[in-house]
């Protein structure tokens, strides 16, 4: 029965992933493509390809991208770097696809942007609060859509979680510190 189970949550999280990726490549490639632009850090321009790769103001891309997926990690300067009037330079016609953390994206403000139609739809793979409240406005909007974190959910990296949480157990039953101890500060008291 135990084992049903897992394969059956396993193939549920399989569909959700795939599902998630066939939205993420409809929006992606329903863009205008001979509109894409491209940004580079470095601000260096390359046109040797078809692939124009050329720096723009986070100001231009809001305001002429398709799409905006955030990759960033979560700092003090890229915290709510998403917020009301990020979403108001968005086109009416974009996507926001969120797969970094959470905090990046101001959740009220793009409830309300999805809701009066500021921006077409979001995708998001992490949210602020994770989990998100049952009650949260983004749960209810048709334009919106979440999955349950899986941006972590390849086998190499559920492997790897499971070799650590075994390494954590197998120590803490031993009496010993656990290797991989998400608040250490609890071997300090």
């Amino acid at each position: 029965l135990i084992v049903s189970i897992v394969l059956l949550l396993e193939i549920f999280c399989l569909f959700v992933f795939v599902f998630y990726f066939f939205i993420f490549f409809f929006f992606f490639f329903s863009s205008r493509r001979r509109h894409t632009r491209y940004i580079s850090v470095t601000g260096v321009q390359t046109c040797a390809l078809p692939i124009c790769v050329q720096f723009r103001s986070r100001e231009d891309l809001l305001a002429e991208s398709d799409h905006v997926i955030l990759l960033a990690a979560l700092t003090p300067e890229t915290e709510g770097m998403i917020d009301a009037e990020a979403l108001a330079m968005m086109k009416p016609t974009a996507t926001l696809v969120n797969a970094a953390r959470g905090p990046l994206v101001d959740g009220d403000a793009l409830a309300e942007a999805l809701a009066r139609g500021i921006i077409f739809g979001a995708g998001l793979d992490v949210t602020d609060p994770e989990p998100i409240p049952i009650d949260h406005a983004l749960l209810a909007l048709p334009n919106c859509l979440i999955v349950p974190h899986l941006g972590s959910a390849t086998f190499r990296t559920r492997v790897h979680m499971a070799e650590m949480a075994a390494a954590n157990l197998v120590a803490a039953l031993s009496g010993e510190r656990m290797p991989h101890c998400a608040n250490p500060e609890v071997y300090e008291k």
